[in-house]
């Protein structure tokens, strides 16, 4: 399969944790063909690190008939290039970086114009891929820990830019909330147009928080869970950056919390990019159904745009 990066930023090259032209030089099923980068000083960037094509058209990028685009350039350049890449025969399957638009009606006419043009579409949540998400999945539909109380999560950069991952993530564990409730943070985000907010999802037996702090480069790593069930509390620290030794548990003795031995591991990754890539390629191989479902991704952007009307009016807004 050959595949095609658009946008030379650092999720799309640059990115320490993990990017996608790593993730497409490390996997040996894709033959990278090249990238698609614009900005002069970046296209030098990516050609002196990874020594692969650069494109300055779609038009151009498209004659290396890639069969996986993807789309690591902001929503508002995408539009652009969605038609060409829809029209394409040989393109297969289409990747996003998050969020997928920048409104539901925007979303749901990509998803609309993607299935009509029977292109796979994929969104960059890599969270859903990684198995320490995937168990506490399991555990609390099984109920393994009891019954959970609280959840929550300390995020960092914005409403859009990070907190979305744990919104999508937390359809993923939890399903959809009830009702949600957001305040604008103080706490300031590094993007002057996409805000921190203090979001309260609420669900019908528990309450998931999402707390923003500092950038890192202000203060420390964050992105932890913090989930609380009858009788023990664990701290999953976010695989990106922490690893099992920072975790935590605590367990319930005489009505108090005692920190305990883990039962649980973080799975961390090199790249963290690469097992959603790994996902995405076994399922085109078996042509099966995305295992991401276009409603999670009209669900988190609708989350998205309820906490900013409920910072607005200053109330409690239902889900539909």
């Amino acid at each position: 399969m050959k595949g095609l990066i658009i946008g030379a930023g650092e999720a799309g090259a640059f990115r320490s944790q993990g990017n996608h032209v790593a993730s497409f030089n490390e996997h040996p099923d894709i033959e990278l063909v090249g990238i698609l980068e614009v900005n002069p000083t970046k296209a030098a960037a990516v050609v002196e690190k990874y020594k692969t094509a650069v494109f300055t058209s779609i038009f151009d990028a498209l004659l290396a008939k890639p069969d996986i685009i993807v789309f690591a350039i902001n929503t508002n350049i995408r539009e652009s290039y969605w038609e060409e890449v829809w029209k394409n025969k040989a393109v297969s399957t289409i990747i996003c970086e998050k969020p997928l638009a920048d409104s539901v009606s925007e979303a749901e006419r990509i998803i609309s114009k993607s299935a009509e043009f029977n292109k796979r579409l994929y969104v960059n949540y890599q969270r859903r891929t990684n198995t320490t998400y995937k168990a506490i999945k399991n555990e609390i539909s099984a109920g393994t820990r009891g019954r959970i109380q609280n959840v929550t999560v300390h995020y960092t950069h914005g409403l859009k830019t990070n907190a979305c991952h744990w919104i999508n993530l937390a359809l993923m564990i939890f399903g959809k909330p009830v009702w949600i409730s957001s305040e604008v943070s103080p706490i300031p985000s590094p993007y002057p147009n996409d805000l921190n907010f203090s979001i309260l999802l609420g669900y019908h037996q528990f309450h998931m928080q999402l707390i923003p702090l500092m950038s890192p480069q202000d203060s420390f790593f964050s992105g932890d869970m913090i989930l609380t069930f009858e009788k023990e509390r664990i701290i999953i620290p976010d695989p990106t950056m922490y690893n099992s030794q920072h975790a935590k548990r605590w367990r319930s003795n005489n009505g108090l919390l005692e920190e305990t031995n883990l039962n649980f591991n973080i799975n961390k990754s090199k790249n963290d990019f690469r097992p959603f890539l790994d996902q995405v390629i076994i399922e085109i191989k078996r042509n099966e159904t995305s295992f991401m479902k276009s409603i999670d991704e009209i669900q988190t952007l609708k989350i998205i745009e309820l906490a900013e009307r409920s910072s607005l009016e200053h109330r409690r807004i239902d889900l539909d």
